[in-house]
């Protein structure tokens, strides 16, 4: 069990990397400390109240806690699906400058961009239904701390993620 001070400590130095931000809301981080926990989250708050950065935060932080003896998976990862580009975009352009590498995929280079070693993936609902993306994504899912659905009212179905 991850201890509380621990987990301020580590979600703290990854802030102090943040270009721009001084401090999470309070929030943000309840949020990486149960994602860290690895807690089942439904999340609903207003559009740009920074509800998608603490999953894109979360590998950084798994290796801030690493350094601190705590057991990860080598490469934690995060598979975010969302169906809006500008989201996908967005959050790419600042976790790359943070130093979390991610990638975003409308097709099938699930393979690929896991093999590179990328922490956070965004994928469209659609890609979910290439078999060979279903598989690939089947067999990195050990790797993966935490799923993310963003924005689920565009009807993306909850049990596709279930087997990963």
């Amino acid at each position: 069990m991850i201890s509380e001070a621990d987990m301020e400590k580590a979600i703290k130095n990854v802030v102090e990397t943040l270009p721009g931000i001084d401090n999470l809301y309070l929030s943000q981080k309840n949020v990486l400390k149960r994602l860290l926990l690895k807690e089942n989250i439904f999340l609903t708050s207003p559009t740009n109240s920074g509800k998608s950065l603490p999953p894109v935060l979360l590998p950084g932080v798994c290796v801030e806690l690493s350094k601190m003896g705590y057991s990860f998976p080598q490469t934690p990862r995060v598979l975010f699906v969302t169906a809006l580009n500008s989201i996908q975009h967005s959050l790419v352009a600042s976790t790359n400058m943070i130093g979390i590498r991610c990638e975003a995929t409308k097709n099938d280079n699930v393979q690929k961009a896991l093999e590179a070693g990328v922490s956070v993936l965004f994928i469209g609902p659609e890609v979910l239904k290439m078999k060979t993306v279903v598989q690939n994504l089947l067999m990195y899912r050990t790797d993966f701390m935490c799923k993310v659905i963003d924005e689920a009212h565009l009807g993306i179905p909850f049990y596709m993620l279930s087997n990963l």
